[in-house]
């Protein structure tokens, strides 16, 4: 599910991603700890993929559904 949300990430918010990503990446090889004015304050946290996991678990939720009808034919 995860990985299907990454996919539908927005260009911006994927590049964001990535950007934060090598930049923890270049400071844990540098030893080095991420200065305190640029770290991510609690107001500005966004949980950016908890709606698309929410999106694909209704859209998986809604698929079982509609692979279990059973249609009943009546003569």
């Amino acid at each position: 599910m995860v990985q299907t949300a990454l996919k539908r990430l927005g260009p911006q918010e994927s590049y964001d991603r990535v950007y934060r990503l090598r930049r923890a990446a270049q400071l844990s090889l540098q030893h080095k700890l991420l200065p305190k004015e640029q770290w991510t304050q609690p107001s500005q946290d966004v949980m950016y993929l908890e709606p698309l996991i929410a999106q694909i678990k209704a859209e998986l939720k809604e698929k079982k559904e509609l692979d279990s009808i059973e249609v009943v034919k009546k003569h």
